[in-house]
């Protein structure tokens, strides 16, 4: 499949971003964007999804219970690895990690003239838990990023995806097995309250760094979960397992290209 990866070039950056996958309405008759879309619809239910582009990964949820919502659910106690392997989308022997920035690359995140002050808040507060978390260092830019973040009025972020009222924040990220994550676009909602917006932010961020999937342990609140628990209030920061799956991702010696297996026998003398 296309790939939407954009080549390097030597032309001036604006200082306005624009994002690197068009966002209007018109868009969605585009053939591929359709298709990314389509797939979009397999994956669970998610206040904050996510696509991916470049070489596509198959991924299909679990049926949906009676009591549910058809998300995937870690197995074996809920192990980091678990987590690792669903968020990052791992889910044959054969498939090989595509979903992590690599070695050296300088995280350039860019917000656009929508996003106010209150957003631009947020994103320093996710910037510094994906910091505190073991994850990447992500530095917020006025040119030449590689995530570009735009924000929507709700009408707006609506016509993104009528059917998930439930979505708040948008990620796109092109990906391949040799190079790993090489850019990130996410629409993000305005007028969000205080809890849902630092929550929305969070879990984009967290599919920026290559927490694609959405894993789920019962009973617990992850950031990364499809879906936040009716009834309660959005979690703000990582789990302890999350952390740690994100550590494990960034660790040394874990780079794009790796299989399953490789990354299960590093996971085995992996000290968080």
């Amino acid at each position: 499949m296309e790939t939407t990866t954009d080549g390097p070039t030597s032309a001036p950056e604006p200082s306005t971003p624009s994002l690197h996958h068009a966002l209007s309405p018109a868009i969605l008759r585009v053939p591929l964007v359709a298709l990314l879309l389509a797939l979009v619809a397999l994956l669970p239910a998610c206040d904050g999804t996510n696509i991916f582009t470049g070489e596509i990964v198959e991924f299909e949820p679990e049926e949906q219970d009676d009591e549910g919502e058809g998300e995937e659910t870690i197995v074996n106690g809920g192990g980091f690895f678990d987590f690792v392997r669903q968020g990052t989308l791992l889910d044959s022997d054969d498939e090989r990690l595509r979903f992590r920035w690599a070695d050296g690359a300088e995280l350039r995140l860019q917000l656009g003239d929508g996003v106010t002050a209150r957003e631009r808040a947020a994103f320093r507060r996710g910037v510094e838990e994906v910091a505190r978390a073991g994850g990447p260092e992500i530095r917020i830019v006025t040119s030449r990023p590689n995530i570009v973040v735009e924000a929507l009025a709700a009408d707006d972020y609506r016509e993104l995806d009528e059917t998930r009222p439930w979505s708040f924040s948008r990620t796109w990220v092109t990906a391949d097995r040799e190079r790993g994550i090489t850019e990130v676009d996410i629409a993000l909602q305005l007028e969000l309250d205080a809890e849902t917006l630092d929550r929305a932010v969070l879990h984009a961020l967290g599919h920026a760094v290559g927490i694609m999937g959405h894993p789920a342990v019962p009973g617990d609140r992850h950031v990364m979960a499809a879906r936040v628990p009716e009834g309660t209030s959005p979690p703000t920061r990582f789990t302890d397992l999350e952390e740690q799956a994100i550590r494990f991702l960034y660790s040394q010696g874990i780079v794009p290209g790796m299989t399953h297996l490789e990354l299960a026998e590093r996971a085995e003398t992996w000290t968080p």
